[in-house]
């Protein structure tokens, strides 16, 4: 896992309201999944994401096709028009088609400005978009700027129609816009799943969508009138991988609402993961190992298959990486050499790769002359033995004077070896002159070891015996929806999409990502993170310090040994907590989800790290401030040293560095003799003067070396009257944040008052106070009655109207000042119906 931390994470396992589509809806056959059509579930995405956030570039004609074309892409909600697969998306036209070659460059620089961009759009010329040909620079240099200047450093995702013409022999890899590895290329199929007969294949596709060709074409936006495609402003007759493309534009816009943190490269690995190959394609599987426990099935016609919007939003909520054009890992490898192909005589180049990899994509340069492309068929075999077509006599009779062609079919393949580029011809083709090629392989490190399962593991043979030996191999089935149980123990069997899978016995594994499901993790006696889905489930920790992140649904933890941590998205105040018997605790959010957990320390929300373990770590920090300084702890202090027992540093070690510290020094003195040491422990401590029996034993214990002073300092901390007097400040403080402003405290401030209370302030002294600053002005309003006063209390204490009978209470006892309102604030800070709501000190300590 990488650096998006785990409260983003939590908050991305959240849902949203979506619009009700009939499922028999036909003019949105497309967006929906299962029966007899092919759509991308979208429908189901929509409970997750509906692309808020996110803004969305179109270039196109400015007109009929760009109009229907946005349709696609984020059409609101309505009753009289269709729904776009990203209606909260916000997107921006620009016009290309029509205009000057040498004009469309500084119109695509704009690219970089967005999020993700469409191109429904391209040119049908063989060989005609060449990177090789520097009139086409400033073109290839706007898409490459945007891969890695856009979204600040991420990139922008740039989707590329694969284009019309099969029958016309076209290729998607006979032009550097559709073969370009940083755009994704977009194919088309079929509402009965089949390849579209227009849909351009070739190695560059990456995914494919559904569009016309078959009973039904996309119902989309339109121009009303003879300037649209049909008299209304919808169409049910659009179609071509321009209707396909931006589909996937707007799947990839509910990815990045899902996940702000994807690079551009994940966008395409996580699509290319989560799609789906329609029944009958025929398909290679390359020899990656890391998706549903083998290769990836790939074919020239669909790329890998029909995006799946709800799996890839699910992928994408949970996946951590960043791979970026600036983490990019790239290879380039020459071989030289003239060879002549002819009908009788094929010719190959061999690469070796000794730099470790792991593949997203490769580019063969092919150097020489050959006067009719369409004769030549090119391949590129992987060390593994993966052999991807790269052009099967396609082009017909332009001339061939070198190009870039490009595959996606080694995805999560290694590198590493010998490549083989084989380029032969048919009978009665012409002769052409080679002189050498160049292979380009991109991808990301080795380091990353996740196993990503779908669904489709469920249709797949074998595959059953997962190995990782890097000491952080993951599970990641996020993309499932079946009651999934896995099992991290080396040897373990686990059930996911239904079948089985064993974690081989010299392997380790360290995370578990829950899909939808009903689902069970149970970890090991590593320090294991399990993450939970949008069902229930359980999750059981082992030995290690483990890290459960919560989902959306309701969820029981056992963290067994260890500091446990359980993440949650929101902030404290949302919250209530519950302690149950033993270490058993409920914690209720105000979306009605509940999450019981048993032996969990840390509870870490947006706003806050509560600390439950008030008798052990957390706790013995907590009262070596008083009894050591006699203050409340500084929260960077008291985190620092939480943090230093949970890494295994002794009280009795954390003890001794606050006896060499200047502040302790200068309380205590120095060199003290046992008795006036004893003395200042209890003057500090207890805040009185020590009873002489007190005194006396405890400073024969030092004389006589039972305990050295460092022991008595624990001693004297761990008391009950030190932990009382530091835990009523601290809970008094904590309520009357909440009850004043309606939130928890900030940790800094929490203890700053907790100190003054602890040191003799009064409660309702800090009341008054709290009650003139302007944030509570700001929130009860001033020159209030004293009724109205009451009433905005029940209103930001209880979250309530007022009930009639307690208004007039409240009221008359301000009016005969038998209370004034700081009293009233107090007992409404303590009384029962609060502590019921809300998550404050009495349970735990804040440490962030």
């Amino acid at each position: 896992m990488s650096t998006v931390s785990l409260g983003k994470l939590a908050r991305q396992l959240s849902l949203e309201t979506a619009p009700t589509v009939a499922a028999a809806s036909s003019a949105l056959w497309h967006l929906q999944n299962g029966g007899s059509v092919s759509g991308i579930d979208a429908v189901d995405a929509w409970a997750y994401a509906t692309g808020n956030g996110v803004s969305v570039g179109v270039f196109d004609d400015g007109n009929k096709h760009a109009t229907a074309v946005t349709g696609i892409i984020g059409a609101k909600p309505s009753a009289a028009a269709p729904i776009g697969v990203a209606y909260n998306a916000a997107i921006t036209n620009f016009t290309v088609i029509g205009i000057a070659n040498a004009a469309i460059a500084p119109v695509l620089a704009n690219a970089a400005k967005f999020d993700v961009t469409n191109n429904s759009w391209g040119w049908d010329a063989t060989l005609y978009i060449n990177r090789l040909s520097s009139a086409w620079t400033p073109f290839f240099a706007a898409i490459e700027n945007a891969a890695e200047t856009g979204r600040g450093g991420l990139g922008t995702t740039q989707l590329v129609a694969a284009g019309n013409s099969r029958a016309a022999g076209s290729d998607a890899n006979l032009s550097n816009f559709s073969n370009d590895r940083h755009v994704i290329t977009v194919g088309a199929v079929t509402s009965e799943g089949k390849v579209a007969y227009y849909s351009n294949p070739g190695a560059s596709l990456l995914v494919s969508a559904p569009s016309s060709g078959g009973n039904r074409s996309i119902t989309t936006t339109d121009l009303a009138g003879s300037a649209g495609y049909s008299a209304t402003d919808v169409t049910d007759t659009f179609g071509g991988t321009s209707a396909a493309t931006p589909q996937v534009t707007g799947v990839v816009a509910l990815m990045l609402e899902a996940n702000a943190h994807l690079g551009w490269r994940d966008v395409r690995t996580i699509l290319a993961m989560t799609a789906e190959q329609p029944t009958g394609i025929a398909t290679i599987t390359n020899a990656g190992t890391h998706w549903n426990g083998g290769g990836m099935k790939f074919s020239n016609d669909t790329g890998y298959g029909v995006v799946d919007a709800r799996a890839a939003v699910r992928l994408a909520e949970t996946w951590t990486a960043q791979n970026t054009s600036w983490n990019e890992v790239n290879i380039d490898v020459s071989a030289k050499g003239t060879q002549t192909l002819s009908a009788s005589r094929s010719i190959s180049y061999t690469f070796n790769v000794s730099q470790a990899i792991s593949l997203e994509s490769a580019e063969i340069t092919l150097s020489g002359n050959h006067s009719r492309v369409g004769d030549l068929k090119i391949q590129l075999v992987s060390p593994n033995g993966t052999v991807s077509t790269l052009l099967d006599q396609k082009g017909g009779s332009t001339a061939f004077s070198g190009f870039t062609f490009s595959s996606n079919a080694f995805l999560g393949e290694g590198g590493t070896g010998q490549w083989t580029l084989k380029v032969s011809e048919g009978a009665g083709a012409a002769t052409g002159t080679f002189t050498g090629a160049t292979l380009s392989l991109h991808g990301a490190d080795t380091t990353d070891d996740t196993f990503v399962f779908t669904d489709a593991y469920a249709g797949l043979a074998g595959r059953n015996v997962l190995q990782s030996t890097s000491g952080h191999g993951a599970i990641n089935a996020a993309a499932s929806t079946g009651n999934d149980v896995i099992d991290l123990h080396a040897g373990a069997w686990s059930t996911i999409a239904g079948k089985a899978v064993q974690i081989s016995g010299d392997s380790l594994f360290t995370t578990a990502i829950a899909g939808d499901g009903h689902v069970k993790l149970i970890g090991n006696d590593a320090a294991n993170l399990l993450v939970a889905g949008h069902g229930n489930g359980s999750f059981y920790g082992a030995g290690g310090n483990d890290i459960f992140v919560s989902g959306s649904g309701s969820n029981y933890m056992d963290g067994g040994t260890g500091i446990n941590t359980l993440v949650e998205s929101g902030l404290m105040g949302q919250y209530s907590l519950a302690r149950g018997t033993g270490s058993s605790w409920t914690l209720k959010g105000g979306d009605g989800k509940v999450d019981t957990f048993v032996d969990v320390q840390r509870i870490h929300f947006d706003d806050h790290v509560l600390a439950l373990d008030i008798d052990a770590n957390a706790g013995g920090a907590f009262r070596l401030y008083g009894a050591a300084l006699n203050r409340a702890p500084d929260v960077q202090g008291l985190s620092y040293w939480v943090d230093q027992l949970d890494k295994g540093q002794s009280l009795k070690a954390v003890a001794e560095n606050f006896m060499i510290s200047v502040e302790f020094t200068s309380r205590f003195g120095e060199n003290l003799d046992s008795k006036t040491f004893v003395a200042n422990l209890y003057d500090y401590a207890f805040n009185r003067t020590a009873d002489a029996g007190g005194l006396q034993y405890w400073s024969q214990a030092l004389d006589t070396h039972a305990m050295d002073q460092a022991d008595l300092l624990i001693q004297f901390s761990n008391s009950a009257e030190n932990a009382s007097r530091l835990e009523s400040s601290a809970d008094a403080a904590s309520r009357l944040y909440a009850a004043a402003f309606d939130r928890a405290p900030d940790a800094n401030g929490l203890y700053y008052w907790m100190n003054q209370i602890h040191q003799g302030r009064t409660v309702d002294s800090v009341a008054d106070f709290f009650m003139q600053s302007a944030e509570f002005k700001g929130r009860y309003g001033e020159n209030l009655g004293n009724g109205a006063f009451v009433s905005e209390l029940y209103q930001n204490v209880m979250h309530r109207d007022g009930d009639a009978s307690g208004i007039a209470y409240w009221t008359n006892a301000l009016d005969s000042h038998a209370l004034d309102r700081a009293d009233v604030l107090v007992q409404f800070s303590n009384s029962a119906e609060y502590l019921g709501r809300h998550v404050d000190t009495s349970y735990g300590l804040i440490l962030a």
